[in-house]
């Protein structure tokens, strides 16, 4: 599977997201991996996505943002 063009966010955000225990999906993932279960998980599933270097360290985190409609 071909990775698409994901929306970046700031990573200090998404850490400290997960260090406030902030509810939510987060998945890890490796340098340009992508397969079923991330793309599940961002486009459907509102995950945030932690992507580590090969010493596991955070580099990149990914988020699709929301889209409300309009009601009126």
């Amino acid at each position: 599977m071909k990775r698409p063009k994901l929306n970046q966010i700031s990573l200090e955000v998404a850490l400290q997201w997960i260090a406030d225990n902030k509810q939510g999906f987060y998945i890890s993932m490796s340098v340009g991996q992508w397969d079923k279960f991330l793309e599940e998980g961002y486009n459907h599933q509102g995950a945030t996505l932690i992507e580590l270097d090969r010493q596991e360290k955070p580099i990149a985190a990914y988020k699709k943002p929301l889209i409300y409609e309009s009601s009126g």
